[in-house]
């Protein structure tokens, strides 16, 4: 146990280093979400069927009377491909086949409609709206700024009613704004500074950001403190600590020497926060009435440690939260290694079940391997996704569907999508 003074010494210590190191992990995310390019919204894919769609404004509610080929049940990826471009696609969850495909461009941030009908593109300073029964651009608006969330599914919320759109950006790449369009009028009526407790590029602090579906609010962490930020007035509440005096003991020393938020989820029904956290725990936040209530509900046995950049899933009809791990041993090639899922009953916390993913690769079809051009066991993963149907593992290789029987095993069964196509860069599930 450090005192108080060695504590204080030991930050002092690693402050110039973590400063040097935290800015050169922005820069490389920047790096390889941003690519150089402008925004390219100008294809679409129908089984290999190119159309090019017609810029012209669609006038409002053109196709609110045609049925979509859209079932419900359908896999929104967003993916970066081996030439640097992003797309959003839709995957059939049972076949993994690719249906359609989006060109988004470079440095997007995106979200859909709830009925899959609209997909909004932020991009270099615009926000673009798409039929995605088309691929048309029906409108676009200029905005002060450009993307500035953490990853490109994070940073683009709507309203409950969908009349509004909030986009989490920056004019300088270092403090975040949150833009506000009226999708009706089509125009961005609100230009807010998100303000911060701690500079934006310095130790951990790079904010995380969900929007509340109970309100026109969003909950805002930076690094070790939570606030809410009122979205009608601009304005921030008191933060709260998300970690005791002693956090920093906890965290794994191949980690950055400080309390922070890895990763966070949010139950819309029971009005709960989940994070994983750089002391490898999760912590509960119910945010039903103020002050929050925080408690740790769950700590990694010793060896083991969060996986991927977004290690948590929660399936909402089954109250399951997964959590994606690792061993603190495994050889990192990139950061996004992954060794087991487990799952966990998001109400006692008791632990249901685990899948062995090394197992599963190594099981995986040779022709999936071959592919999707992986040699040897590749541990990429880029996160989970749930839909109907199920959870899904996106990883370098393919998805791998999580199946569970009636005694709550877990199993896995590969899907292919890359066809014979380079394996996709980064992939994330589009809420």
């Amino acid at each position: 146990m450090t005192t108080a003074t060695e504590q204080k010494s030991h930050k002092r210590q690693h402050d110039m280093r973590l400063t040097i190191s935290q800015m050169g992990v922005l820069m490389l995310f920047i790096l390889i979400l941003a690519g150089l390019g402008a925004l390219v919204l100008k294809v679409i894919v129908f089984s290999n069927q190119i159309s090019v769609p017609s810029f012209a404004p669609l006038a409002p509610d053109a196709y609110a009377n045609q049925d979509l080929p859209i079932s419900g049940e359908e896999l929104y990826l967003f993916v970066r491909r081996a030439d640097n471009l992003n797309s959003v696609l839709m995957v059939n969850p049972h076949s993994g086949n690719v249906d359609r495909s989006f060109d988004v461009g470079y440095n997007a941030t995106v979200t859909l409609t709830a009925n899959k009908r609209s997909l909004y593109v932020f991009n270099t300073a615009q926000l673009s709206a798409i039929n995605m029964n088309t691929g048309t651009v029906t409108w676009m608006v200029d905005l002060p700024g450009s993307p500035f969330a953490m990853q490109p599914t994070m940073g683009a919320w709507l309203s409950a009613d969908e009349k509004l759109i909030y986009l989490q950006g920056s004019p300088n790449y270092l403090q975040p704004h949150i833009f506000i369009v009226d999708t009706q009028k089509r125009a961005l009526i609100h230009d807010f500074e998100l303000r911060l407790p701690y500079p934006s590029n310095v130790d951990m602090a790079f904010p995380m950001i969900w929007k509340l579906p109970w309100a026109e609010a969003l909950a805002v962490v930076c690094r070790d403190q939570l606030f809410i930020f009122d979205l009608a007035t601009g304005k921030s509440s008191n933060s709260i600590m998300l970690f005791d005096a002693e956090a920093v003991e906890r965290v794994p020393k191949n980690l950055p020497q400080t309390a922070y938020i890895q990763d966070g989820i949010l139950d819309a029904d029971t009005h709960q926060l989940f994070l994983a956290t750089s002391t490898q725990e999760i912590v509960f936040v119910d945010l039903n009435a103020q002050p929050f209530t925080i408690q740790r509900v769950v700590s990694l046995p010793t060896g083991w440690q969060f996986g991927v950049a977004n290690p948590l899933l929660l399936n909402p009809k089954e109250k399951t939260l997964y959590v994606q791990v690792k061993r603190g041993d495994t050889l990192i090639n990139n950061g996004l290694e992954v060794d087991e899922v487990w799952e966990y009953d998001s109400i006692t916390w008791a632990q249901k079940a685990s899948l062995n993913l090394r197992e599963q690769l190594a099981n995986a079809p040779s022709t999936l391997a071959e592919n999707s051009a992986v040699t040897g066991l590749d541990l990429t993963n880029y996160g989970l996704a749930w839909t109907g149907q199920g959870v899904y593992s996106l990883t370098r290789m393919g998805l791998l569907h999580i199946n569970q029987d009636s005694t709550d095993k877990l199993s896995g069964n590969w899907l292919n999508m890359n066809g014979n196509n380079a394996p996709y860069l980064l992939m994330f599930a589009v809420p």
